[in-house]
């Protein structure tokens, strides 16, 4: 898909729009969605998980928040590793998925 407009004139081009007007999905992903087949996979299974000092793990936020009220949002306080090892030292089953 294309467009051609000269310089002075036309309204703002939206690409995400125009991106989901065109999409197209192709018999063969229709089959496998029907199937229910996986249509992605991760290999080996295998996470890479952020390690961090307490308190400086990475979050992202808008620019014009307060950084105050950001620092108070308790998700921003934990992380996958965090998590990980919280859920292993609550729950006894799940060590057994040998997670760490």
């Amino acid at each position: 898909m294309f467009r051609i407009a000269s310089d002075n004139q036309g309204p703002e081009i939206d690409e995400i729009s125009d991106y989901q007007n065109v999409r197209w999905v192709s018999p063969v992903e229709v089959a496998w969605r029907l199937f229910a087949f996986p249509l992605y996979g991760i290999y080996p299974l295998v996470l890479q998980l952020q390690v961090n000092f307490p308190n400086f793990q990475t979050i992202q936020f808008e620019d014009d928040a307060d950084l105050n009220d950001i620092m108070q949002i308790e998700r921003f306080k934990r992380t996958m590793l965090t998590e990980l090892s919280s859920t292993n030292f609550m729950d006894k089953e799940a060590k057994k998925l040998n997670l760490l």
